[in-house]
């Protein structure tokens, strides 16, 4: 008998760090934590940077209008996640991009120089590896 292999080139994934999860999750609020995992579809491949697929950057009112969040809300807990070194905002000729810590979720192997500037001395970098291999 064949073994079949699915893939499914139709959805996006990302690595969480079990070493720095439970903190994390301990840290925020339930509005920060949904805020979170939101923003996660837009992670894009060995960057940080939350972006489209077109390459437009994510911001509050484009999350508010794709999902249930009030915008009060959205801003209270991206000021949260701020805080507290999840995410940080970069700003290049395109426009202002959004960084999420790769200490806690990544897609791909790699990172952005500039992001792991940003995140390499944070709390949750000190949980997992503060090189950048893994």
């Amino acid at each position: 008998m064949k073994s079949k292999i699915f893939k499914n080139n139709k959805k996006t994934f990302a690595k969480i760090s079990f070493d720095v999860l439970p903190d994390v999750i301990d840290a925020l609020n339930p509005q920060e934590c949904k805020m979170l995992f939101v923003l996660m579809r837009y992670l894009r491949k060995d960057s940080g940077v939350l972006k489209y697929k077109n390459g437009k950057p994510v911001t509050i009112d484009n999350i508010v209008n794709s999902s249930k969040i009030a915008k009060r809300t959205a801003e209270r807990a991206m000021q949260g996640l701020r805080q507290k070194d999840i995410v940080q905002s970069i700003h290049r000729p395109q426009g202002r991009f959004l960084l999420l810590n790769p200490y806690i979720v990544m897609n791909g192997r790699r990172i952005d120089r500039t992001c792991y500037d940003i995140f390499y001395k944070s709390r949750w970098a000190t949980k997992g590896n503060r090189n950048g291999n893994n």
